[in-house]
């Protein structure tokens, strides 16, 4: 089954609107507020709040890219197998989490080394690409 999984000579590109991205996963889906409290963290002053907003920011929407004539975002999902795999599964209904441990215990029954490096952050990514993508 390794021979016949091509995880390098496959790639998806996606065109999203520059509104979608800034609007709608920049500011409804991604709040910062909800992670600076899921990660508990005593920051020491205001300015340190603000670093801490700008860094989820980015990772947040890391795998969205300026288009070259600034008229949307471009996204590139080199592991077209991870993309699927986590879609389909997210759509059966599991967890981020739960979705990213299947497909690691998928990786280590089948001896599949090519499905290394999912976690439940790369799998939200994902969705978020797709959600930005059907808009």
């Amino acid at each position: 089954m390794y021979h016949y999984i091509d995880m390098e000579g496959d790639e998806i590109n996606l065109v999203v609107s520059t509104e979608i991205v800034d609007v709608i996963i920049g500011q409804m889906l991604f709040r910062p507020e909800d992670e600076l409290n899921a990660a508990d963290d005593d920051l020491a002053c205001v300015g340190d709040h603000n670093q801490k907003i700008k860094k989820l920011r980015r990772g947040a929407l890391q795998l969205f890219k300026l288009n070259k004539n600034n008229d949307g975002y471009i996204v590139n999902i080199k592991k077209v197998v991870h993309f699927k795999l986590a879609i389909q599964h997210v759509s059966c209904g599991l967890s981020f989490r739960q979705v990213a441990t299947t497909i690691e215990q998928t990786k280590n029954t089948c001896k599949i080394a090519k499905f290394s490096d999912l976690n439940d952050t790369i799998v939200g990514q994902y969705v978020q690409i797709l959600v930005a993508h059907a808009l």
